[in-house]
């Protein structure tokens, strides 16, 4: 793959970048891109993708088969706990529990990760995007 300027380019070997993911990880590549911010959708506040990206290594599992079938309670769930992972909170599954735990900590309301229905919203978002992003795989 080529990236970068006529004057900086770069070059990626996609097959060795392939090779060193996890097992098991490539299926959810889509739902960590739509959820970590793209052209469409938005970013989790204060988390870019790169620290985002030591928690999809380890926990990729939460987000895998995004892109596939209905967009039940427990993907949203798996969702949630990914969130909270981001947010260093690996015991808690919930970002409603995650803010108050935050907020009594650091007091600043732009730490805090989202409400439980905004990032309901999000991940409905990143499910239909993660849809969409395969259908055009396939075509």
């Amino acid at each position: 793959m080529m990236s970068g300027r006529a004057t900086k380019r770069k070059y990626f070997n996609i097959r060795a970048i392939n090779e060193n993911l996890p097992a098991g990880s490539v299926s959810a590549l889509l739902a960590f891109h739509a959820l970590t911010g793209c052209d469409t959708t938005s970013f989790i506040c204060k988390h870019s993708k790169k620290s985002a990206w030591k928690v999809f290594l380890k926990h990729h599992a939460l987000l895998s088969s995004r892109e596939e079938g209905e967009l039940t309670e427990e993907k949203m769930k798996e969702v949630e706990e990914f969130v909270c992972k981001m947010y260093k909170l690996d015991s808690i599954g919930s970002v409603d529990e995650a803010q108050a735990i935050l907020f009594s900590k650091k007091g600043k309301p732009e730490a805090l990760p989202p409400t439980s229905d905004a990032l309901s919203l999000h991940v409905k978002r990143i499910h239909y995007q993660a849809i969409v992003r395969k259908q055009m795989k396939k075509g």
